[in-house]
C-alpha cells in the first residue's frame, strides 16, 4: 500500500517531473517513485562497479592467455614443420650446414 507524504519541489523540477510523467503515461507519484528507485539502483551499482570492473577486466585476461597460448602453440608447429622443410630442402641441394647457418643469420637480420 502506498503512503502518502509531503515533498517539496522547485518549480523547475516540478514542471520536469510533470513534463515527462505525461510523456510516459505515468502520474506524479509513479513517476517520482520510479525516479528514486532509479536513483537508489545507480547508487547501488555504483559501490560494486569496481568489483565489476574487475571481474571482467579479469575475464577479459583470461581470455586472453587462454588464446595468447592457442596460437603460441600454433606458430610452435607451424615453426617445426619449417623447420623440417628447410633441412629436407638443404639435403636435398647438398647446402652444406655452414652455409645453412649464414642464411640462418641473415634471415633473422632480415626479419
Amino acid at each position: 500500500m502506498a503512503e502518502k507524504i509531503g515533498i517539496s519541489l522547485d518549480k523547475e523540477t516540478l514542471q520536469l517531473c510533470d513534463k515527462y510523467a505525461a510523456e510516459h503515461s505515468r502520474s506524479r507519484s509513479e513517476f517520482i517513485a520510479a525516479a528514486i528507485q532509479k536513483y537508489v539502483s545507480d547508487l547501488e551499482l555504483g559501490k560494486h562497479k569496481n568489483f565489476i570492473v574487475s571481474e571482467l577486466a579479469g575475464e577479459i585476461v583470461n581470455g586472453s592467455e587462454a588464446g595468447v597460448t592457442k596460437i603460441s602453440k600454433g606458430l610452435f608447429r607451424y615453426a617445426v614443420e619449417v623447420e623440417m622443410i628447410i633441412m629436407i630442402l638443404s639435403e636435398l641441394a647438398n647446402i652444406p650446414p655452414e652455409v645453412m647457418e649464414e642464411y640462418r643469420k641473415e634471415a633473422i637480420r632480415n626479419v
